[in-house]
């Protein structure tokens, strides 16, 4: 059972939900949507993984790209980056730490 972590940019479709926040002066609670991120990381299974973007596809979400989020082992591509590569495996590190902590539940990032 490998462990992987990709990005997902999905098209705008408008779809939104509902977020309620406490004002800040006030203290009175509100209720306001906000549309569903466009770009999301998934860290988990390729099982876990799918089973969510078929239930994202179901509810009218369509992905537009995907890329995996890994190290770059391949060091003659121009897109090759040390520093990135240090970055990218720091990440890699906490979302593992956090994957376990959820107890091997898929873990959702949104990112924009």
């Amino acid at each position: 059972m490998d462990i992987i972590c990709e990005d997902y940019v999905f098209c705008k479709n408008g779809i939104y939900n509902l977020n309620q926040k406490q004002h800040g002066y006030s203290n009175l609670i509100y209720t306001d949507i906000v549309e569903v991120p466009q770009e999301m990381r998934l860290y988990g299974t390729k099982e876990q993984i799918d089973k969510y973007i078929t239930i994202l596809e179901e509810k009218g979400c369509m992905i537009d790209e995907c890329y995996t989020f890994a190290v770059e082992t391949d060091t003659t591509v121009p897109w090759y980056n040390a520093k990135d590569n240090l970055v990218i495996a720091d990440r890699l590190k906490k979302y593992g730490n956090m994957y376990l902590d959820n107890n091997k539940e898929l873990l959702i990032i949104n990112i924009h």
